[in-house]
């Protein structure tokens, strides 16, 4: 499928699917769902006419995978996405927890053209602003075992926030709570206290503490903090 034919919603559905997979989690149709905000019978059918079309594999689990040429064209998609929301924040100067979703209203409109002026003006960013790597650039998902949930930090630990995942970035309410209280990538964090019964997790920030939920503690992703040196 020429990438000029391709429309909003198939374009959303191949993101979805590179989104979900990316982040290590089988994709199933109703994790698309949710991830959409639509009804499965509407995953159903959409993901029948992709499989149709060659963009979308089903395998004997009901998993679904991209083909070569779906996971070129969803690349493309979150590529612009990802620098549709650099342009919002670093030049438009939309706050932080906004641009995601307004992104989605610039990324279907972004020609190839555009999107090699973007790279340029941007100065070639290798990221999102929430610290995801963008597609077809040398920014990578780190491999297993360097990154962690912070909902499995330990108390006294010392991390680094490296990503908000991209789950997390569908929820706009979260993502400004985390910008008010400084909960950015490359911040660095002590965890202070880990309270499962009350699905609660607290950490300083500075010299703020802040406590977060777990459930989108679960969806940030850290690594251990370089050792401080001896005094």
């Amino acid at each position: 499928m020429p990438e000029e034919k391709l429309s909003r919603a198939v374009a959303d559905y191949l993101g979805a699917v590179f989104a979900i997979a990316s982040e290590g989690r089988p994709v199933i149709s109703a994790r698309v769902a949710e991830w959409l905000g639509v009804t499965p019978p509407t995953v159903a059918g959409m993901v029948r006419r992709l499989v149709r079309d060659g963009l979308l594999e089903m395998n004997e689990r009901k998993e679904l995978s991209l083909t070569p040429e779906g996971a070129e064209l969803a690349a493309t998609v979150l590529r612009r996405h990802m620098l549709a929301e650099r342009l919002l924040l670093e030049v438009i100067g939309l706050e932080w927890y906004k641009v995601h979703h307004e992104a989605h209203n610039f990324e279907h409109a972004i020609s190839a053209e555009v999107e090699e002026k973007l790279v340029a003006l941007l100065g070639e960013p290798t990221t999102c602003p929430h610290g995801n790597p963008i597609p077809g650039t040398s920014g990578a998902y780190a491999p297993p075992g360097l990154l962690s949930p912070l909902s499995e930090a330990k108390e006294g630990e010392r991390v680094v926030i490296d990503r908000i995942s991209e789950e997390a970035e569908l929820d706009q309410q979260a993502l400004e709570y985390l910008e008010r209280n400084g909960l950015l990538p490359g911040r660095e964090l002590v965890v202070e206290e880990v309270a499962p019964y009350a699905g609660t997790l607290t950490v300083c920030s500075g010299d703020e503490k802040v406590t977060l939920g777990l459930r989108i503690a679960a969806k940030i992703r850290v690594r251990a903090a370089s050792p401080q040196p001896a005094p």
